[in-house]
């Protein structure tokens, strides 16, 4: 008797580890299941669908669920939010391109002869509100996701020498230098013009023998480029909102609109990355940060400025 109660104690414990195994294994392949939601939702945006379970994993598996609807609902807003701005930069452009045409026309028409003496300054102003139009114009389309951006590996040095170069002939005194060099996943186009905005910006802002030099360094996740001038720097209460548009420095140049470094922040957050200034001993320092993608072309946008 003895040895039958023994042998069903033995039983019971068996099928007791057993229960709590199998438990411990449904609750694994649960939480993995979980967590394989979650990477996905953060990849693509898919929701994940709610448990009708009765237990406390289940209402874990809930609450995650109202927090991923929380995130989408806030992801489609900001969405909106840019695409509202972006629409409505596009259509103002657009209402004065017509009206500045016709401006140029009468300015160009009325000369000295006629009486009109302030007729080149006339043309001046027309032409940077045109300039303006433009720079507003090519901002929208940076940040319209409407806009398809071509994506191809790049080598990073070639291409900002390519932007030096073009830059050289309008500062022909300054030294520009490149150093370094990464390969990147880009539209070089898009990308050109917003590492060329940065590099004006940090000619116009040194002397006229001034030093401008690009550091180029690629990580295993991470590419960055530093654009580091010795112009003096910026005041530090202009560093908040340097990249944001129509915003313009104290010693910025007379002709500028306060756009371009606007759109370069647009070009680097469609390319998933994201940019910061900073003053040094010396001058600016600009940092335009990359995440290496594999696999990946296009991930959401979700900037607002």
């Amino acid at each position: 008797m003895d040895k039958l109660w023994l042998y069903l104690a033995l039983v019971g414990l068996v099928l007791t580890v057993a229960a709590l195994v199998g438990a411990c294994l449904k609750r694994t392949g649960r939480e993995q299941r979980l967590a394989q939601e979650i990477e996905r939702f953060l990849r693509d945006g898919t929701s994940l669908s709610y448990s009708v379970c009765d237990d406390r994993f289940a209402r874990l598996h809930n609450d995650v669920c109202d927090l991923m609807s929380q995130c989408a609902a806030e992801r489609d807003h900001r969405r909106r939010t840019v695409q509202e701005s972006a629409d409505f930069i596009a259509d103002v452009s657009h209402q004065l391109k017509t009206p500045l045409a016709g401006l140029r026309l009468w300015c160009e028409l009325t000369d000295d002869s006629n009486g009109k003496a302030n007729a080149a300054k006339e043309l001046e102003l027309v032409a940077r509100m045109e300039t303006l139009v433009q720079s507003l114009l090519r901002l929208a389309k940076a940040r319209d996701e409407g806009v398809p951006f071509t994506f191809s590996a790049q080598k990073l040095h070639a291409l900002l020498c390519g932007c030096a170069d073009e830059l050289r002939p309008l500062f022909p005194e300054k030294r520009l230098s490149v150093v370094g060099d990464a390969t990147l996943s880009c539209d070089a186009s898009w990308l050109g013009e917003a590492f060329s905005n940065v590099l004006k910006n940090a000619c116009e802002h040194t002397a006229p023998d001034g030093v401008v030099t690009v550091q180029i360094a690629q990580e295993a996740n991470t590419v960055t480029v530093a654009v580091r001038d010795n112009g003096g720097g910026v005041p530090e209460s202009e560093l908040p909102r340097l990249f944001h548009r129509f915003v313009t420095s104290g010693n910025a140049a007379p002709n500028s609109t306060g756009i371009g470094l606007a759109i370069s922040r647009a070009i680097v957050e469609r390319h998933h990355g994201g940019i910061t200034a900073e003053n040094t001993a010396d001058g600016l320092l600009v940092t335009l940060s990359f995440p290496v993608i594999d696999g990946i072309e296009k991930l959401s946008y979700e900037s607002v400025s």
